[in-house]
């Protein structure tokens, strides 16, 4: 359901003036509206401003409008405004409160009723000189311990009156709705359902032991005497066993009563069974009339002010109602944020441990290009000492052999032969240095390429890692 079905459409009367400087024009406008907008100010524009004027100096006025019950100001100066319209407040003021949603924080993040915002609100709506608290109840139930603090709160704020205004009311909102002296059924509402239970850790309601039922059931017969109930319609709520009828009294005109009957013998006639055995009474706001639990069904809150004997009531302040509503957005805001940064955080994690044991790898890469490296520099320099060696071999066996060919008759001839064998072996052997270190030298190129890849790839992994 929407706010406004919740809270029901109310007529506000206004008084209407011509800005100073303006024609004095006085005229009293009877305004309907979805809810009471306080003063509303009418621009030459012919575009109109709804909210609360705060002060009026010379040349303008100050206005605060609410969005979703944040106060926002306005300076509207008094040359762009054609009239205002004051609100009239006539009757004794009230306040809403939602109990909308579950009692209690869930974890799904979805609507609920949180006790301290409750307890905040009140205090406001206290504040505002409220006579009334209706709390709007719309609720299948929730948490025991949230409903006895909201409870509490209700007990010890014994200078308002509440009224609690039902579309439905379930479990632990059927506490919280029979806390208060008066309740009121919306059309096609319903109350009751009251049995205490836990949830298993696969989601399915159990009973809870004896123990705990009791004292459970004591907190909310205590409730039900905080409102002035009858305590059986609780006990009708809690309890399948009991069996309840309608009876008329005979010291009352003809007015039915809840007694309890026995499950064993039907009620006989003039009663009526509302409640047999092994169910759990659940009313509609008629059989919550019926029963004496309810006062009257309305379609909205202001009919509850006639009903109560008002000609006229007025809502003294509609912050606390937005203050509820938005300390569970806000929290709903809040742990979303928090799973969000949960899931990121969880994803940082696993990107991080991704990252490392890529940066493992590649250490274990770079460590074998290294080894490249060094193995391809080592051949070089091992070669070149060879291709030294030779050379010198080649020169030895070069002037060996000129020694030789000096102690012949005719050395010239083998001279000239010797020269030509170590020229022919020595170009031999320095056209394979190069030929071969050209080879060497690439292999040492790729390595290094390899190892400088490799390593601007670690870089750039370990600037990747997300920041906390």
């Amino acid at each position: 359901m929407g706010f406004q079905t919740m809270r029901g459409r109310s007529t506000t009367e206004r008084f209407r003036r011509k800005a100073p400087g303006l024609a004095a024009v006085i005229t009293i406008l009877f305004l309907a509206c979805a809810e009471s907008r306080g003063d509303t100010i009418m621009l030459k524009d012919g575009s109109r401003r709804d909210g609360k004027i705060l002060s009026e100096r010379e040349s303008s006025i100050v206005v605060e409008t609410r969005v979703n019950g944040i106060a926002l100001k306005r300076t509207i100066p008094k040359s762009q405004i054609e009239s205002i319209a004051y609100d009239l407040k006539t009757g004794p003021a009230y306040c809403a409160l939602p109990i909308i949603g579950t009692i209690g924080k869930i974890p799904n993040g979805g609507q609920y009723v949180c006790a301290k915002a409750f307890a905040r609100s009140l205090d406001q709506a206290r504040a505002a000189k409220a006579e009334y608290i209706v709390l709007v109840i719309d609720s299948q139930g929730g948490a025991v311990a949230e409903m006895e603090e909201i409870i509490a709160a209700i007990r010890k704020a014994n200078d308002v009156k509440f009224i609690a205004y039902v579309h439905e009311a379930l479990s632990a909102a059927a506490v919280i709705a029979m806390a208060c002296p008066s309740i009121y059924m919306a059309p096609d509402s319903r109350i009751g359902a009251a049995v205490p239970y836990h949830l298993a850790p696969d989601g399915t309601p159990q009973n809870i032991d004896e123990k705990m039922q009791s004292a459970i059931r004591a907190a909310f017969r205590s409730a039900t005497e905080l409102g002035g109930h009858d305590p059986l319609l609780m006990r009708g709520m809690m309890e399948p066993e009991i069996v309840l009828a309608l009876a008329s009294e005979p010291n009352s005109g003809g007015a039915p009563m809840v007694v309890e009957a026995s499950p064993a013998a039907p009620a006989p006639p003039p009663e009526k069974i509302i409640k047999p055995v092994g169910r759990i009474l659940t009313l509609t706001g008629s059989e919550s009339v019926s029963c004496g639990l309810a006062a009257a069904v309305c379609d909205s809150i202001d009919l509850v002010g006639s009903k109560l004997g008002h000609e006229s009531w007025h809502e003294a302040d509609d912050r606390p109602w937005h203050a509820m509503l938005n300390a569970s957005k806000c929290e709903q805001i809040r742990a979303k944020g928090e799973a969000i940064q949960r899931e990121q955080a969880a994803a940082r994690e696993q990107e991080i441990k991704r990252i490392r044991a890529e940066i493992a790898q590649l250490n274990g890469q770079i460590t074998a290009a290294r080894a490249r490296v060094t193995a391809a520099h080592n051949a070089i320099v091992s070669f070149h000492e060879q291709i030294r060696r030779e050379l010198e071999i080649a020169k030895s066996n070069f002037e060996r052999e000129q020694d030789k060919a000096r102690r012949l008759p005719d050395p010239r001839p083998h001279l000239v032969h010797v020269k030509d064998v170590y020229t022919a072996n020595e170009a031999a052997i320095l056209e394979r240095e190069r030929s071969q270190t050209l080879t060497l030298e690439k292999e040492l190129d790729a390595a290094r390429t390899e190892e400088k890849r490799l390593f601007g790839q670690q870089v750039r992994l370990q600037k990747s890692v997300p920041a906390n």
